[in-house]
């Protein structure tokens, strides 16, 4: 199944995930597990379908797990990842440091040190449209 086939000039596609990233961060902050536990296929191919068409989609009609794995299939698309590569070894070499305060302490460094604003071309989507993330600072 593939994520998305999305065309030319369809920015609303876009918009519409945008707009799955915001109700899952609003709506589902206190579902447990989230992103780990497996969504309903048969909803996922018809909100994947819907996506590709551009239809509006009312997220409160599916369960939390559909729609975070929806949005999990979308953002392992994202080229270079949302942080970036430089950004994502800095946090990971972070964990080999030797006690905790020291860790938390470079993981608040290099959270804060992470552009606002993060600029993407979709070019495996068959079109090349500027798509900007803002990425949420977590102090």
């Amino acid at each position: 199944m593939s994520l998305l086939r999305i065309e030319r000039g369809t920015m609303n596609s876009f918009k519409l995930v945008g707009d799955l990233l915001v109700f899952i961060a609003r709506e589902g902050v206190a579902v447990t597990d989230l992103f780990r536990r497996p969504g309903n296929p048969q909803d996922m191919k018809k909100i994947i379908s819907d996506l590709e068409s551009c239809r509006v989609i009312n997220w409160t009609d599916y369960n939390f797990y559909t729609l975070a794995n929806i949005a999990k299939r979308f953002l392992l698309y994202v080229d270079g990842g949302l942080l970036g590569a430089a950004a994502e070894e800095a946090l990971l070499n972070t964990l080999d440091l030797p006690d905790d305060q020291s860790r938390i302490e470079a993981m608040h460094r290099q959270a804060f040190s992470i552009s606002t604003a993060r600029e993407y071309h979709f070019l495996d989507f068959n079109c090349i449209l500027l798509f900007s993330m803002r990425i949420t600072k977590i102090v």
